[in-house]
């Protein structure tokens, strides 16, 4: 951690720092991220879906043309694209 930021006590300082660090992971790691976010969803779907009474939605709540481009292209291939 940098010396400069150990000794801060400032909620708000603390939060940009944090914010700062998520974006570079973002921008360094995105699809890796996306990629593993999606596949845990799925898991977690599947998961929901084996529980009695219960039944997650799926593609027919999904409007093709309101999805993100990004959503469209790793739901068609069932992952994220690079």
């Amino acid at each position: 951690m940098s010396p400069r930021f150990s000794s801060v006590t400032s909620a708000s300082s603390l939060v940009y720092g944090t914010l700062d660090g998520w974006r570079r992971q973002m921008v360094e790691q995105e699809y890796d991220l996306l990629d593993a976010a999606l596949h845990r969803a799925e898991h977690i779907r599947s998961a929901v879906g084996d529980l009695p009474g219960l039944r997650p939605m799926g593609r027919e709540v999904v409007h093709a043309e309101r999805a993100a481009p990004c959503a469209r292209s790793a739901s068609a291939s069932g992952r994220a694209t690079r």
